[in-house]
């Protein structure tokens, strides 16, 4: 072979040498700086990693313009990546029906009002492309070309076995730096990622590092545990060399022994890290590295008693650390695991029923998927329980492509993984040193590592994580490339002058793109981190407003700063809109926000109807033109109707960019008679909300209304009781919608309320003011938590009974309530009050009078049992004694 890369090492001065320190200062950034934003997971972390890769392409193809042959190394690896990178085009490439139909079988079915057929034109226009999220897609293509085009300057960067190792020794750094900043902030932070980025969802109180999540740590950490085992191996075995030699080499002895044991203690570290931060996933695949690792170093004969006994020293350490620091924490968590059952281990089936929902959707629609980066919309589908969390990613890797790429995605996966294997398989069987037997079987550790993990987590979301499996991928072709016939380096193909002139215009082009494409969300996110906060923030107002709902001047003010956070949330979401107008989402929340503010105005206005009642209104009047329309609501409502065509372009906009968001039918049904609609457009709105969200509480508690309105009685039952099984708000909302039109033992037997819902029908009844009504509902938990053993569970609700049946003037079973609360508490100062009023009602002042001692004890500053208790020694005293003593119904006596 003509010694291309030697010539091009003589050739390379000036400029083009700085170009390539600029591609290595890239990879450096790509490695050291991109998991320090959250492991890129952020959008100013997504933007930063594009802009790193696109300096580092712009700067390779730069160079080889300066150079006077330049060269491109082929392997196979680039046509996977150009194959996967069509198939995200052919997503968002716009296509005719029928090949819709053939590529996407269940949109026509999924989407009738977008899909026009002979007996109805769509309403909302043509959804003409396999992504259900195109914006969404089109990230996910320029994060695509990101990971491609590091893998792919990678290969050509990497000239020698020397190269390979520089890169491994760099992610050992990196690694061992990452493990050190997790621990630290652990033990020193303040709740903040890094001290300085308070998130809005996930605060700094695990072993997490500068990520959101400890599994994606963990997998950072396992992707570099090979090469820093490697680096300790390779210092061990130069530091057996230097023992050979017979002078000069003390002091080089002495120095390389330290950086050794550092080395040492920086595997101990890192192993520390991953098992103290109790990811299961993590640890998972910390076991299969380290087992690739060794059997891979066992064939090729690298380990030896003086390697493994220095290893097992550092290993003792990392247990010390662990007894002292992690042995309870880690093994409470571990013990579901060592029963072997995944239901234990899996709380409440999360993960098995999200993986069912993801195979489902790909049974459904298996060639192509529905779109990468749309799971968070298209899992609802088929996810029938109801969860406080929302699921962004599949929680397994293989199962998200496979719904998001259909096998199409899932054969260039397999491609990409088998190629990767066969590139190691082969890199070893070819082996000519030991060197490139330590090579392979770090960059061989790290990327099983990756393949295991994936099964039960998507790392693969993390760009950090992606972006240096990209780089092992193109450390593991180069190794088998390098290992080719003899040992000799495959000669790389040339490319003429003019070819790389016209390369390097596209792969500029290419990063500007990618740059733009990220751009406007990593502007717009700190509006989106600030409307986070502020928005649960609110939702623990609402919390508050329930549990002193009986003190009117808190109520004001919890109000007023209700009213304060909603401000700042419509602000937040206006912002972000201004700067990002294509999320889909936040155009929802702000349909939801106008369409609130309308009906708060209503509420103090002239004329106090609500949207509903405006929509049934117009749609029954016909108006002939807008005009006529227009001239109504200004009359009818006044200068706030504005807010209604705000809150219609957003709902609009908002399917319009996602179809799968079934709120938005909901909006359009309610305000489709700003646009002429009739009664048929608005029930085909709520059925195409039903399609795209047949479990969300919210469209079936509207598809209730729908049916009940049109005398389908028993759909509108059926209806409300899934509803009512979909969470808290939803039950809220159907028992305020139905607890003043259904009386409450019929509405019982219809909703099936089980214990749990005490609280929520308790408090809406109360609010009701219907006494009759309450003592149903009463009745209806105080039998089922008879039917319960006591436990401390059960205290609130034998707690609120108690408060609730002196209404009913019904004493002695209150005070047995209070009992019941007591026996399952007993150190509840309110609840000995409270049973301590019920047995003065009762005239059991001896029995009052104990509880009460009791509470002065406990609380010898509560004025009002200090009083109480004067009161009630003197009414025991003045009691006659023939008084009764007997035991209340359904207790034991104390």
């Amino acid at each position: 072979m003509n010694q291309i890369f030697g010539k091009h090492e003589e050739q390379d001065t000036g400029l083009s040498r700085l170009l390539l320190n600029l591609v290595d200062l890239c990879l450096l950034g790509i490695l050291f700086v991109v998991p320090l934003f959250l492991g890129g997971r952020h959008p100013v972390g997504c933007l930063v990693i594009v802009v790193i890769v696109a300096l580092m392409s712009m700067a390779w193809f730069l160079r080889q313009c300066l150079l006077r042959q330049a060269f491109w190394r082929s392997s196979a690896g680039q046509w996977i990546f150009l194959g996967t990178a069509c198939l995200l085009i052919l997503q968002l490439f716009p296509l005719s029906k029928e090949w819709i139909v053939g590529l996407s079988p269940d949109t026509p079915t999924l989407l009738p009002l977008w899909s026009p057929t002979e007996e109805m034109q769509a309403q909302l226009g043509v959804w003409d492309r396999i992504s259900m999220y195109p914006q969404m897609t089109l990230q996910g293509l320029a994060m695509l070309m990101a990971y491609g085009l590091t893998f792919l300057i990678t290969v050509q960067r990497i000239n020698s076995i020397r190269d390979v190792q520089k890169v491994l020794c760099w992610i050992a750094i990196a690694v061992t730096g990452l493990a050190g900043i997790s621990i630290v902030q652990y033990l020193a932070g303040n709740g903040k990622i890094l001290w300085t980025y308070e998130h809005p969802q996930f605060a700094a109180t695990s072993v997490q590092g500068p990520f959101t999540n400890r599994n994606h740590l963990c997998h950072a950490l396992v992707l570099g545990i090979g090469p820093l085992i490697w680096w300790f191996t390779t210092k061990m075995r130069s530091r057996d060399k230097n023992q050979q030699c017979t002078f000069g080499t003390q002091a080089r002895l002495s120095e390389g022994t330290i950086f050794t044991s550092l080395i040492g203690l920086g595997v101990a570290l890192v192993v520390f890290t991953v098992i103290f931060s109790t990811s299961r996933g993590g640890t998972l695949a910390l076991a299969c590295a380290l087992a690739t690792l060794g059997i891979i170093y066992l064939l090729g004969s690298l380990f030896n008693r003086r390697y493994a006994l220095p290893l097992l020293a550092f290993a003792l350490v990392g247990m010390v650390m662990f007894s002292i620091h992690g042995a309870d924490k880690i093994g409470a968590r571990w013990d579901n695991v060592q029963t072997m059952s995944l239901d234990k281990i899996d709380y409440k089936q999360m993960r098995q029923n999200i993986w069912k929902a993801n195979w489902n959707a790909f049974i459904q629609n298996p060639w192509l998927g529905r779109g990468v980066g749309t799971h968070r919309e298209y899992y609802k589908i088929f996810l029938p329980e109801a969860y406080s969390v929302e699921f962004s990613h599949a929680e397994s890797g293989y199962l998200q492509v496979a719904g998001e790429t259909g096998i199409a995605g899932l054969t260039f996966l397999f491609g990409a993984i088998g190629l990767s294997v066969f590139w190691c398989a082969a890199a070893f069987r070819r082996r000519t040193n030991s060197i490139e037997v330590a090579c392979v079987g770090a960059v061989a550790a790290a990327l099983m590592a990756s393949v295991i993990h994936s099964i039960v987590d998507f790392v693969w979301y993390i760009p950090a994580c992606m972006a240096w499996t990209m780089i092992l991928c193109g450390l593991a072709c180069r190794l088998y490339q390098l290992s080719g016939d003899r040992g000799k380096d495959p000669e790389p193909r040339r490319i003429p002058y003019l070819g790389s002139l016209a390369i390097t215009p596209i792969v500029a082009l290419i990063g500007i793109w990618m740059a733009h494409v990220f751009w406007s969300p990593a502007a717009a996110a700190i509006h989106w981190d600030r409307y986070q906060k502020y928005a649960a923030e609110r939702g623990q107002l609402d919390r508050e407003r329930i549990d002193h709902s009986k003190n009117p001047e808190l109520q004001m003010g919890i109000e007023r700063l209700s009213d304060l956070l909603d401000k700042k949330i419509e602000n937040e979401l206006r912002d972000y809109s201004m700067k990002h107008i294509d999320n889909a989402r936040v155009n929802l929340r702000l349909a939801a926000i106008y369409l609130r503010r309308f009906q708060s105005q209503q509420r103090n206005g002239r004329n106090p109807m609500d949207v509903g009642q405006i929509r049934d209104a117009a749609i029954a009047s016909q108006f002939r033109s807008r005009e006529s329309l227009n001239q109504w609501l200004d009359r009818a409502i006044g200068e706030h109707r504005n807010l209604l065509d705000q809150a219609l372009w957003h709902a609009h906009r908002a399917v319009s960019l996602c179809p799968l968001q079934g709120e938005g039918y909901l909006f359009l049904a309610d305000l489709c008679f700003l646009e002429g609609g009739t009664a048929h457009e608005k029930s085909n709105y709520v059925n195409q909300a039903l399609l795209v969200r047949p479990y969300d509480g919210g469209v079936l508690l509207m598809a209730g209304k729908e049916a009940a309105i049109a005398g389908d009685v028993a759909g509108a039952i059926d209806y409300w009781k899934q509803s009512f099984r979909c969470g808290i708000e939803n039950k809220k909302s159907i028992l305020y919608l139905l607890r003043s039109r259904i009386p409450a033992e019929a509405l019982i037997e219809m909703l099936e309320p089980q214990l749990e819902d005490w609280p929520i029908f308790v408090h809406q009844y109360i609010q009701l003011g219907n006494t009759a009504q309450l003592k149903i509902v009463c009745d209806h938990f105080y039998v089922l938590a008879q039917q319960q053993a006591d436990s401390m569970d059960l205290c609130d609700i034998w707690y609120t009974l108690s408060r609730q049946y002196p209404r009913f003037e019904e004493i002695e079973k209150a005070a047995s309530c209070a009992m019941r609360a007591l026996e399952c508490n007993s150190d509840r100062f309110d609840v000995r009050m409270q049973l301590a009023t019920l047995l003065i009602q009762l005239e059991k002042f001896a029995d009052a009078e104990a509880h009460l001692r009791w509470c002065v004890s406990r609380r010898p500053d509560a004025r009002g049992a200090r009083d109480l208790l004067a009161k009630t020694v003197k009414r025991r005293i003045a009691q006659p004694a023939s008084a009764s003593t007997a035991t209340l119904p359904g207790t034991t006596k104390h």
